[in-house]
């Protein structure tokens, strides 16, 4: 793919800053777009100290927002680090993608957002029919709207009305 055209997309998919495109491959159902952090050094969760020392890299599936009537999924390419500062104890770390996903999280936060609104609007059975129609029931199959709704952070244990 030609820096400019990954540009343009990453512009179009609004992936963050620092997050590249290198490669899209469109079928009838969904879009797979291989993506890559360039950050040259991340910084040490634990102690906060960058460290640019690669100790592995890994691929990770996340579903985002369907685009085109397309599922759209996410593989990334994340890359583990060795926290190179003697005093800390974490030795090896996983780059973060703030903005993009959090840490152990099948989907982006705005198909999470998404789907939570669908819960709270639609719920149940009508929410999830709604999910399959505008096309978000990809990898979330095992996440309902009505389960979703239920994780937010917006909503207190006792349900969504506070019943």
């Amino acid at each position: 793919m030609e820096p400019k055209e990954a540009v343009l997309l990453s512009s179009i998919l609004h992936l963050p800053v620092g997050i590249t495109i290198t490669s899209v491959h469109p079928s009838a159902t969904e879009l797979v777009v291989r993506i890559v952090c360039c950050y040259s050094s991340m910084p040490c969760p634990e102690c906060h100290q960058p460290s640019t020392r690669i100790h592995s890299n890994y691929q990770r599936t996340v579903g985002d927002l369907p685009c085109a009537g397309r599922n759209v999924i996410l593989a990334l390419t994340v890359r583990k680090f060795v926290c190179t500062t003697p005093t800390c104890s974490r030795r090896i770390f996983t780059e973060r993608l703030p903005g993009l996903v959090e840490s152990y999280a099948r989907m982006t936060g705005r198909l999470i957002a998404l789907v939570q609104a669908l819960g709270l609007v639609a719920g149940g059975q009508m929410g999830t029919r709604q999910a399959d129609r505008t096309g978000i029931a990809h990898p979330i199959h095992l996440v309902t709207p009505s389960h979703a709704v239920a994780c937010s952070p917006n909503t207190s244990g006792s349900g969504a009305w506070g019943g």
